[in-house]
């Protein structure tokens, strides 16, 4: 099962999320 990047840019900073992992907690 492949996992879904979501690359969020917050302050400058670089954020991924697994949404495998994260994805109940982020939203998807």
């Amino acid at each position: 099962m492949a996992l879904k990047t979501t690359t969020i840019e917050l302050d400058g900073q670089t954020i991924i999320l697994e949404t495998g992992l994260f994805g109940a907690q982020a939203g998807g």
